[in-house]
């Protein structure tokens, strides 16, 4: 057996708060099937480059939009291709999380080809199978509409595509050598082996709140479908591990890594309720006699009524600290247009159980969406002012507005379009050109408008929203397609 087999590679859009799961799980599971492989953080280097994390950030946006390329990243892809090229790895794998992993990629490999053309390149992941994104195609002068990884191969820039989940598909690869184009799906129950992240530093990475974090999953795919989310069209259905199980995993990597703080890199962690409960009983029964396990992960608000008040109780028992809850607007009607099937009236039940219970929260919400009516904005408005209560008890511990309703393909808002009145400019990747004579006076001019009363009224009420990097890309969408907006809105 070739000792270094594979090196399986992170690579930047990446914020660093926690270490990506994926190459730790695929190594787990790899490992298992008699395979070397190694991982890495390509991201780790960049983020070494510089001494102050916010030019970081904003350097990195070079790879999700179409911002110039900074001397510093340019640096970091040659030093990087270069090392690729030159390593005694048989195999170099590249995850491609997202479709905000794309650029890197395509720079990353079409360096290393120069370099060592008989080096064997794997690409993978969710944003494999994706269409390009616009950026990289406005980057690279692509005509192309394929996806992806048909891109990568018909370039011969990659020499194996794997789209989709990677536990089985790459097990197969490195057993055989050969790959196909199909789209790969993990089984129900997720009862892979254990992750590994032998390889990771976590002392590399931000942690929310300073705290290092382990990142694990429950669950693949949602139970919701949200009109601005993908989520549904990425997973054909929602699964999740054995509740039991989830727990016996993290009280396994807790003793393993001496790090008992996990965050669930789930869409949704209280898709399966039950499985949810038995994960929440048996790590309560643990925290009671063994150093207490913390975790967080992403909330839906599900309708007053569905979950009972002991719930909550329990919920903090088990460790949960801290629930990043898609709350998206403050009026019910908004929230019924988006299909959330849930109410404003259920994000202040949660809110007021949170408190009691002493479960912390941040908030992500989404303004200007296609529906929103003035008064749905006033209602907006107003739920920043009341969320004043919940930030003075510290429940709510941040608050993100992000940059504005942005349509995405692959959604129920874009797939609808004809539905809700939505014009939409080209097959842009989170296309913030659109237009609905469902609403017509809710132009892009009228929604950054509004986007920018948000940002005033949290900057005034002091509340805890860090919306920098929203503005940078507010900024360069407008800066980036001032003649395609006018030609857009004329």
């Amino acid at each position: 057996m070739n000792n270094e087999e594979m090196i399986l590679c992170n690579v930047p859009y990446s914020d660093l708060i926690i270490p990506m799961a994926a190459p730790a799980v695929l190594k787990g599971v790899g490992e298992a099937a008699g395979h070397k492989i190694t991982t890495y953080d390509l991201t780790v280097d960049l983020r070494n480059r510089y001494e102050d994390h916010y030019q970081f950030m904003i350097d990195q946006e070079y790879f999700i939009s179409n911002s110039k390329k900074s001397d510093s990243i340019h640096e970091f892809i040659v030093e990087s291709a270069t090392w690729l090229a030159a390593s005694d790895y048989k195999y170099i794998g590249l995850s491609v999380f997202t479709i905000w992993s794309q650029q890197c990629i395509i720079e990353l490999c079409k360096l290393i080809r120069e370099l060592n053309p008989l080096k064997t390149i794997v690409i993978g992941g969710r944003g494999c199978g994706h269409t390009i994104a616009q950026n990289v195609i406005d980057h690279n002068h692509i005509t192309s509409s394929d996806l992806f990884s048909e891109y990568m191969l018909e370039q011969q820039l990659v020499d194996h595509a794997i789209c989709g989940d990677g536990e089985d598909a790459l097990v197969n690869f490195l057993d055989t050598g050969s790959s196909d184009l199909t789209f790969h799906e993990s089984p129900t129950k997720l009862e892979y082996p254990y992750p590994n992240f032998d390889d990771y530093d976590f002392n590399a990475y931000v942690g929310p709140g300073g705290v290092i974090q382990i990142p694990i999953y429950s669950s693949k795919g949602c139970v919701r479908d949200c009109d601005f989310c993908d989520v549904r069209a990425l997973f054909n259905k929602f699964k999740s591990k054995p509740g039991s199980r989830l727990a016996d995993e993290m009280i396994y990597l807790s003793n393993r890594y001496d790090i008992y703080s996990f965050t669930l890199s789930d869409s949704i962690a209280n898709g399966n309720m039950v499985a949810l409960r038995a994960t929440m009983s048996r790590l309560a029964e643990h925290n009671k006699t063994h150093k207490t396990i913390t975790w967080n992960g992403n909330w839906i608000c599900r309708p007053v009524g569905q979950i009972p008040i002991e719930f909550y109780k329990e919920l903090k028992e088990s460790g949960c600290d801290t629930l990043t809850v898609g709350a998206e607007h403050g009026s019910t009607s908004v929230l019924e247009a988006m299909d959330k099937k849930t109410s404003a009236e259920a994000l202040w039940y949660e809110l007021e159980q949170f408190s009691k219970n002493g479960i912390q929260c941040s908030l992500n919400f989404i303004g200007g969406h296609w529906s929103e009516t003035w008064d749905d904005f006033l209602i907006q408005c107003k739920t920043m002012v009341g969320l004043q209560k919940y930030v003075a008890s510290k429940t709510v511990v941040a608050i993100n507005l992000g940059s504005g309703f942005l349509i995405q393909s692959n959604t129920p808002a874009f797939n609808d379009r004809s539905k809700n009145k939505l014009e939409v400019y080209s097959d842009y990747n989170w296309n913030f050109l659109w237009k609905t004579g469902a609403n017509p006076g809710l132009t892009l001019k009228e929604r950054d408008y509004r986007q920018m009363i948000l940002y005033t009224i949290v900057q005034t009420l002091n509340l805890p929203a860090d919306f920098n990097l929203d503005l940078l890309r507010i900024k360069n969408q407008l800066l980036d397609n001032k003649e395609v907006i006018n030609e857009f809105f004329s």
